[in-house]
């Protein structure tokens, strides 16, 4: 992304978004090619980080858990955030089910 459409994302003004960026380019959370913005793989740390410290993403992981276990489905929890859907716990099935295996 650009700077304008990054400030006008997050409603800074330029100059403030320019200069948050550039901490973010040097704690490695982006990078930029002098032009447009990108963040980085670090920047799941933070989300771990959030994620680890949110009550509500601990109560209710173990839920996701049991529920795809009971199914043998995927099963996932997500709040909104604006108008953004960000999902704060999930659960796989440990072993998939081979459908339509046999010959014939």
């Amino acid at each position: 992304m650009s700077l304008s459409e990054i400030a006008g994302i997050v409603g800074l003004p330029r100059a403030t978004a320019r200069r948050s960026l550039h901490t973010l380019e040097r704690l490695g959370y982006a990078e930029s090619d002098g032009k447009l913005y990108r963040l980085t793989p670090r920047i799941l740390a933070l989300a771990t980080a959030y994620l680890d410290s949110n009550p509500i993403s601990t109560l209710l992981q173990p839920v996701c858990e049991r529920l795809s276990a009971a199914t043998r489905g995927t099963s996932s929890v997500a709040v909104l955030d604006g108008q953004e859907v960000v999902f704060i716990a999930h659960a796989s099935p440990s072993r998939l089910s081979l459908l339509g295996s046999g010959l014939g």
